[in-house]
């Protein structure tokens, strides 16, 4: 009797394990079994907890610590070539910085300050005032002729309501 309940205990386990509801005395269970059955070996949890077997089996040579080293210090180098070559753009960028604010910067002086732009003339300052202020005036009065096509349509807007209303 115990033996046709060994693989409906097996299926079950399975099942729970494939749900990873199992705990570890389960997959030991489980372990023991697959291990014990060569026959089982093309089952895919077979395949399986004899893969996890011969991974618990495994060591590492003893020139696995030097080729994790040499791989470790190999990579550091370069880094450290890139840490000096960072300082020195850093302190580069910080002299460009102190340069350009200390120096004055000949563009950034105020139109009022320039004394070619004066007129000795008084005649010839009011003329040039006049020219400038028309300029203006112009291009100002241009958005009017389109003022006046807006207020065209309010009114037409406010004529539609007010019958609209009286109906």
């Amino acid at each position: 009797m115990q033996k046709n309940m060994e693989p409906d205990r097996i299926k079950e386990l399975l099942e729970k394990y494939w749900q990873a509801e199992t705990d570890e005395a389960e997959e030991a269970e489980l372990k023991k079994y697959f291990a014990g059955k060569p026959s089982l070996q093309d089952h895919p949890a077979g395949l399986l907890f004899n893969y996890f077997k011969e991974q618990q089996q495994m060591t590492m040579t003893s020139s696995f610590d030097e080729k994790f080293e040499s791989a470790v210090v190999r990579k550091t180098h370069p880094i450290k070539w890139l840490h000096s070559l960072l300082k020195v753009a850093a302190i580069l960028l910080i002299i460009f910085s102190i340069v350009y604010i200390l120096l004055p910067d000949k563009k950034l002086t105020p139109m009022a300050l320039k004394e070619n732009d004066t007129y000795d003339d008084p005649g010839k300052a009011y003329l040039e005032t006049k020219k400038a202020l028309l300029l203006i005036s112009y291009h100002l009065n241009t958005g009017k002729g389109y003022l006046m096509e807006i207020s065209k349509i309010n009114r037409a807007e406010q004529l539609i309501n007010s019958k609209a209303d009286k109906r």
